[in-house]
């Protein structure tokens, strides 16, 4: 499964050893498994600890980075496209 809502990194729902995070910046892509976070280690991150709330403080991944107003400029820009081609259809 697949998802962005934070909501679901609970130890209640997946163990460890079931939630990935993937980052992406210039240099490629990289898969973390957040069962490579042993408990005592630098990151802290035990079977019951709340994943949500360290996700968000960014102790787990960075967050990425978004433009929002760039992302609903493109958004608006490729639904204009679309009305021109239906248009022209």
């Amino acid at each position: 499964m697949t998802t962005h809502d934070v909501k679901l990194l609970s130890p209640y729902l997946f163990r460890k050893d079931q939630i990935n995070f993937i980052t992406r910046d210039d240099e490629g892509v990289e898969i973390i498994n957040l069962d490579s976070f042993k408990a005592n280690s630098e990151n802290d991150i035990r079977s019951n600890s709340n994943f949500e709330k360290m996700y968000i403080k960014e102790a787990i991944v960075p967050l990425p980075q978004t433009d929002i107003n760039q992302v609903i400029q493109e958004f608006l820009e490729y639904e204009k496209e679309i009305q021109e081609t239906n248009i022209s259809s």
